[in-house]
């Protein structure tokens, strides 16, 4: 048994580094965590025209309502795109990309520039990269530790079913809140397999365990190693970055993260006191 969960656990992880990278870099490029943040800046458009930053520099939107067309001359002059009135337009715009390079703690701000034509007059559709600092992730390592701990010392086999599915609840939410700030990217569902994968085993393990049932306390190890190694991959920068791209409060999101991570490795911490089998007492 613990060899096939040992082996499960290992693709749950090699499914999730591409994932990881995609969305979390060592620099803090466009994803879900990030000390860069590419934002639009206030500047005179045509009227009906608005350009939106979407996922923190992975595209721009533009959305032309002013009831003719208009012309999106794209950083360097490399490309003309036609946006027809009521229409509108994403793309890659380089110069709207934050790109630790070049923005960093020693250059902290960087500007950018899209050019707007429409009317027979030029616009510009101005933003910026600006890098700002993280909070400090210990705290947060703290907190994670207590709760694992306090789920440790406190866990008896059907109780177990309360903190696994407090879990499971915490990584589905954190997870919908990331996937639905990437709503305006073209995003694939596949991203998520290995958290649904999860999810599926520790509503399970938790519905078996509510039962008393002894089984459930093995499909639970296996979707707590799971949150735990999934949440160490893709959603841990989320606590040192300044940037946290979910459509929640970075601060909820995090602790979002420390209830999925600290439950889920408390129950793994609990499991080995758990599952000793209940010696008979002697008879005289």
């Amino acid at each position: 048994m613990m060899r096939v969960l040992l082996l499960v656990v290992l693709l749950l992880l090699a499914g999730a580094a591409p994932a990881a990278a995609h969305d979390v870099s060592e620099h803090g490029a466009p994803g879900v965590a990030s000390n860069l943040r590419s934002t639009p800046v206030s500047a005179p458009l045509p009227g009906g025209v608005t350009v939106d930053v979407l996922h923190n520099g992975q595209a721009l939107l533009l959305r032309n309502g002013s009831g003719v067309p208009v012309t999106v001359v794209t950083s360097g002059g490399s490309a003309r795109m036609e946006v027809p009135a009521g229409g509108r337009l994403q793309w890659h715009e380089d110069a709207a990309h934050p790109d630790p390079s070049v923005v960093g703690p020693d250059r902290p701000v960087r500007q950018w520039r899209v050019e707007l034509l429409t009317g027979g007059q030029r616009y510009e559709a101005v933003g910026e990269v600006r890098w700002t600092p993280g909070p400090s992730p210990w705290p947060w390592f703290a907190a994670a530790a207590v709760l694992a701990a306090v789920v440790a010392a406190a866990a008896r086999r059907r109780w177990l079913a309360a903190p696994l599915g407090a879990a499971v609840a915490a990584s589905v939410t954190h997870n919908a809140a990331a996937l639905a700030a990437r709503a305006g990217e073209s995003s694939l569902l596949g991203d998520y397999l290995p958290q649904a994968g999860c999810w599926a085993l520790g509503a399970a393990a938790a519905y078996l365990l509510a039962r008393d049932r002894g089984d459930g306390l093995w499909l639970g190890a296996l979707a707590s190693a799971g949150l735990v190694l999934l949440t160490a991959t893709r959603a841990a920068p989320v606590l040192w970055s300044s940037t946290v791209l979910v459509s929640l409060p970075a601060t909820l999101d995090r602790l979002l993260v420390i209830a999925a991570s600290g439950l889920a490795a408390g129950y793994l911490l609990a499991l080995p006191r758990i599952a000793q089998p209940v010696r008979a007492p002697r008879r005289p």
